[in-house]
């Protein structure tokens, strides 16, 4: 018989997910190429199937992949060395809510930037800093949770190399079913 029950929430860790599991797109089909940490917005690598993070603004708008993932079973939290080369990465490429790490104090609604610049690279900030951040489209701030880490949703977008049955319109295809039986 429970006697007593647990009155604090445990905390918040970058790359965990927030929200149903069936709510989410998660990428699991590539390796780190360098080391990664949890939270962080991971990019198409040097090659196929490899996970980096961006260097130019392009590896956040058409490359990018997702933040990358927390599993609890690969190294120290919120370290470089949390995903090491060759290890896989699964990546959050969009969902009701994964805790992020970000460069400054997000709110609540704010726009989400990917820092591409080599100080901070793969974090979010709020402001458009062309030369350093590029907006990532289909997300905002949910929730801020410290001046690291903060809740970022990301929906109505679509996801690199999604197609359905007839093409990128979906199994309906442009006018409609038009299948056997349509």
């Amino acid at each position: 018989m429970q006697s007593t029950q647990l009155a604090q929430f445990p905390e918040a860790r970058a790359g965990q997910l927030i929200g149903p599991m069936g709510q989410f797109a998660i990428d699991g089909r590539g390796v780190a190429e360098v080391a990664l940490a949890a939270g962080l917005f991971a990019c198409v690598g040097t090659l196929e199937g490899q996970r980096k993070l961006p260097e130019i603004a392009s590896e956040v708008t058409a490359t990018g992949v997702g933040f990358v993932m927390l599993d609890t079973t690969h190294g120290s939290h919120e370290t470089a060395t949390e995903y090491a080369i060759g290890d896989a990465v699964p990546c959050v490429e969009q969902g009701p809510g994964v805790v992020v790490q970000s460069h400054e104090q997000m709110a609540k609604g704010d726009p989400v930037y990917v820092i591409h610049a080599s100080t901070g690279r793969g974090k979010v900030r709020n402001d458009a800093d062309t030369a350093n951040a590029a907006l990532l489209a289909g997300a905002v701030v949910k929730r801020a949770l410290s001046a690291s880490l903060c809740v970022v949703a990301r929906q109505g977008y679509a996801i690199q190399g999604a197609q359905g049955p007839t093409g990128p319109t979906g199994p309906t295809g442009p006018t409609g079913p038009t299948g056997p039986g349509a």
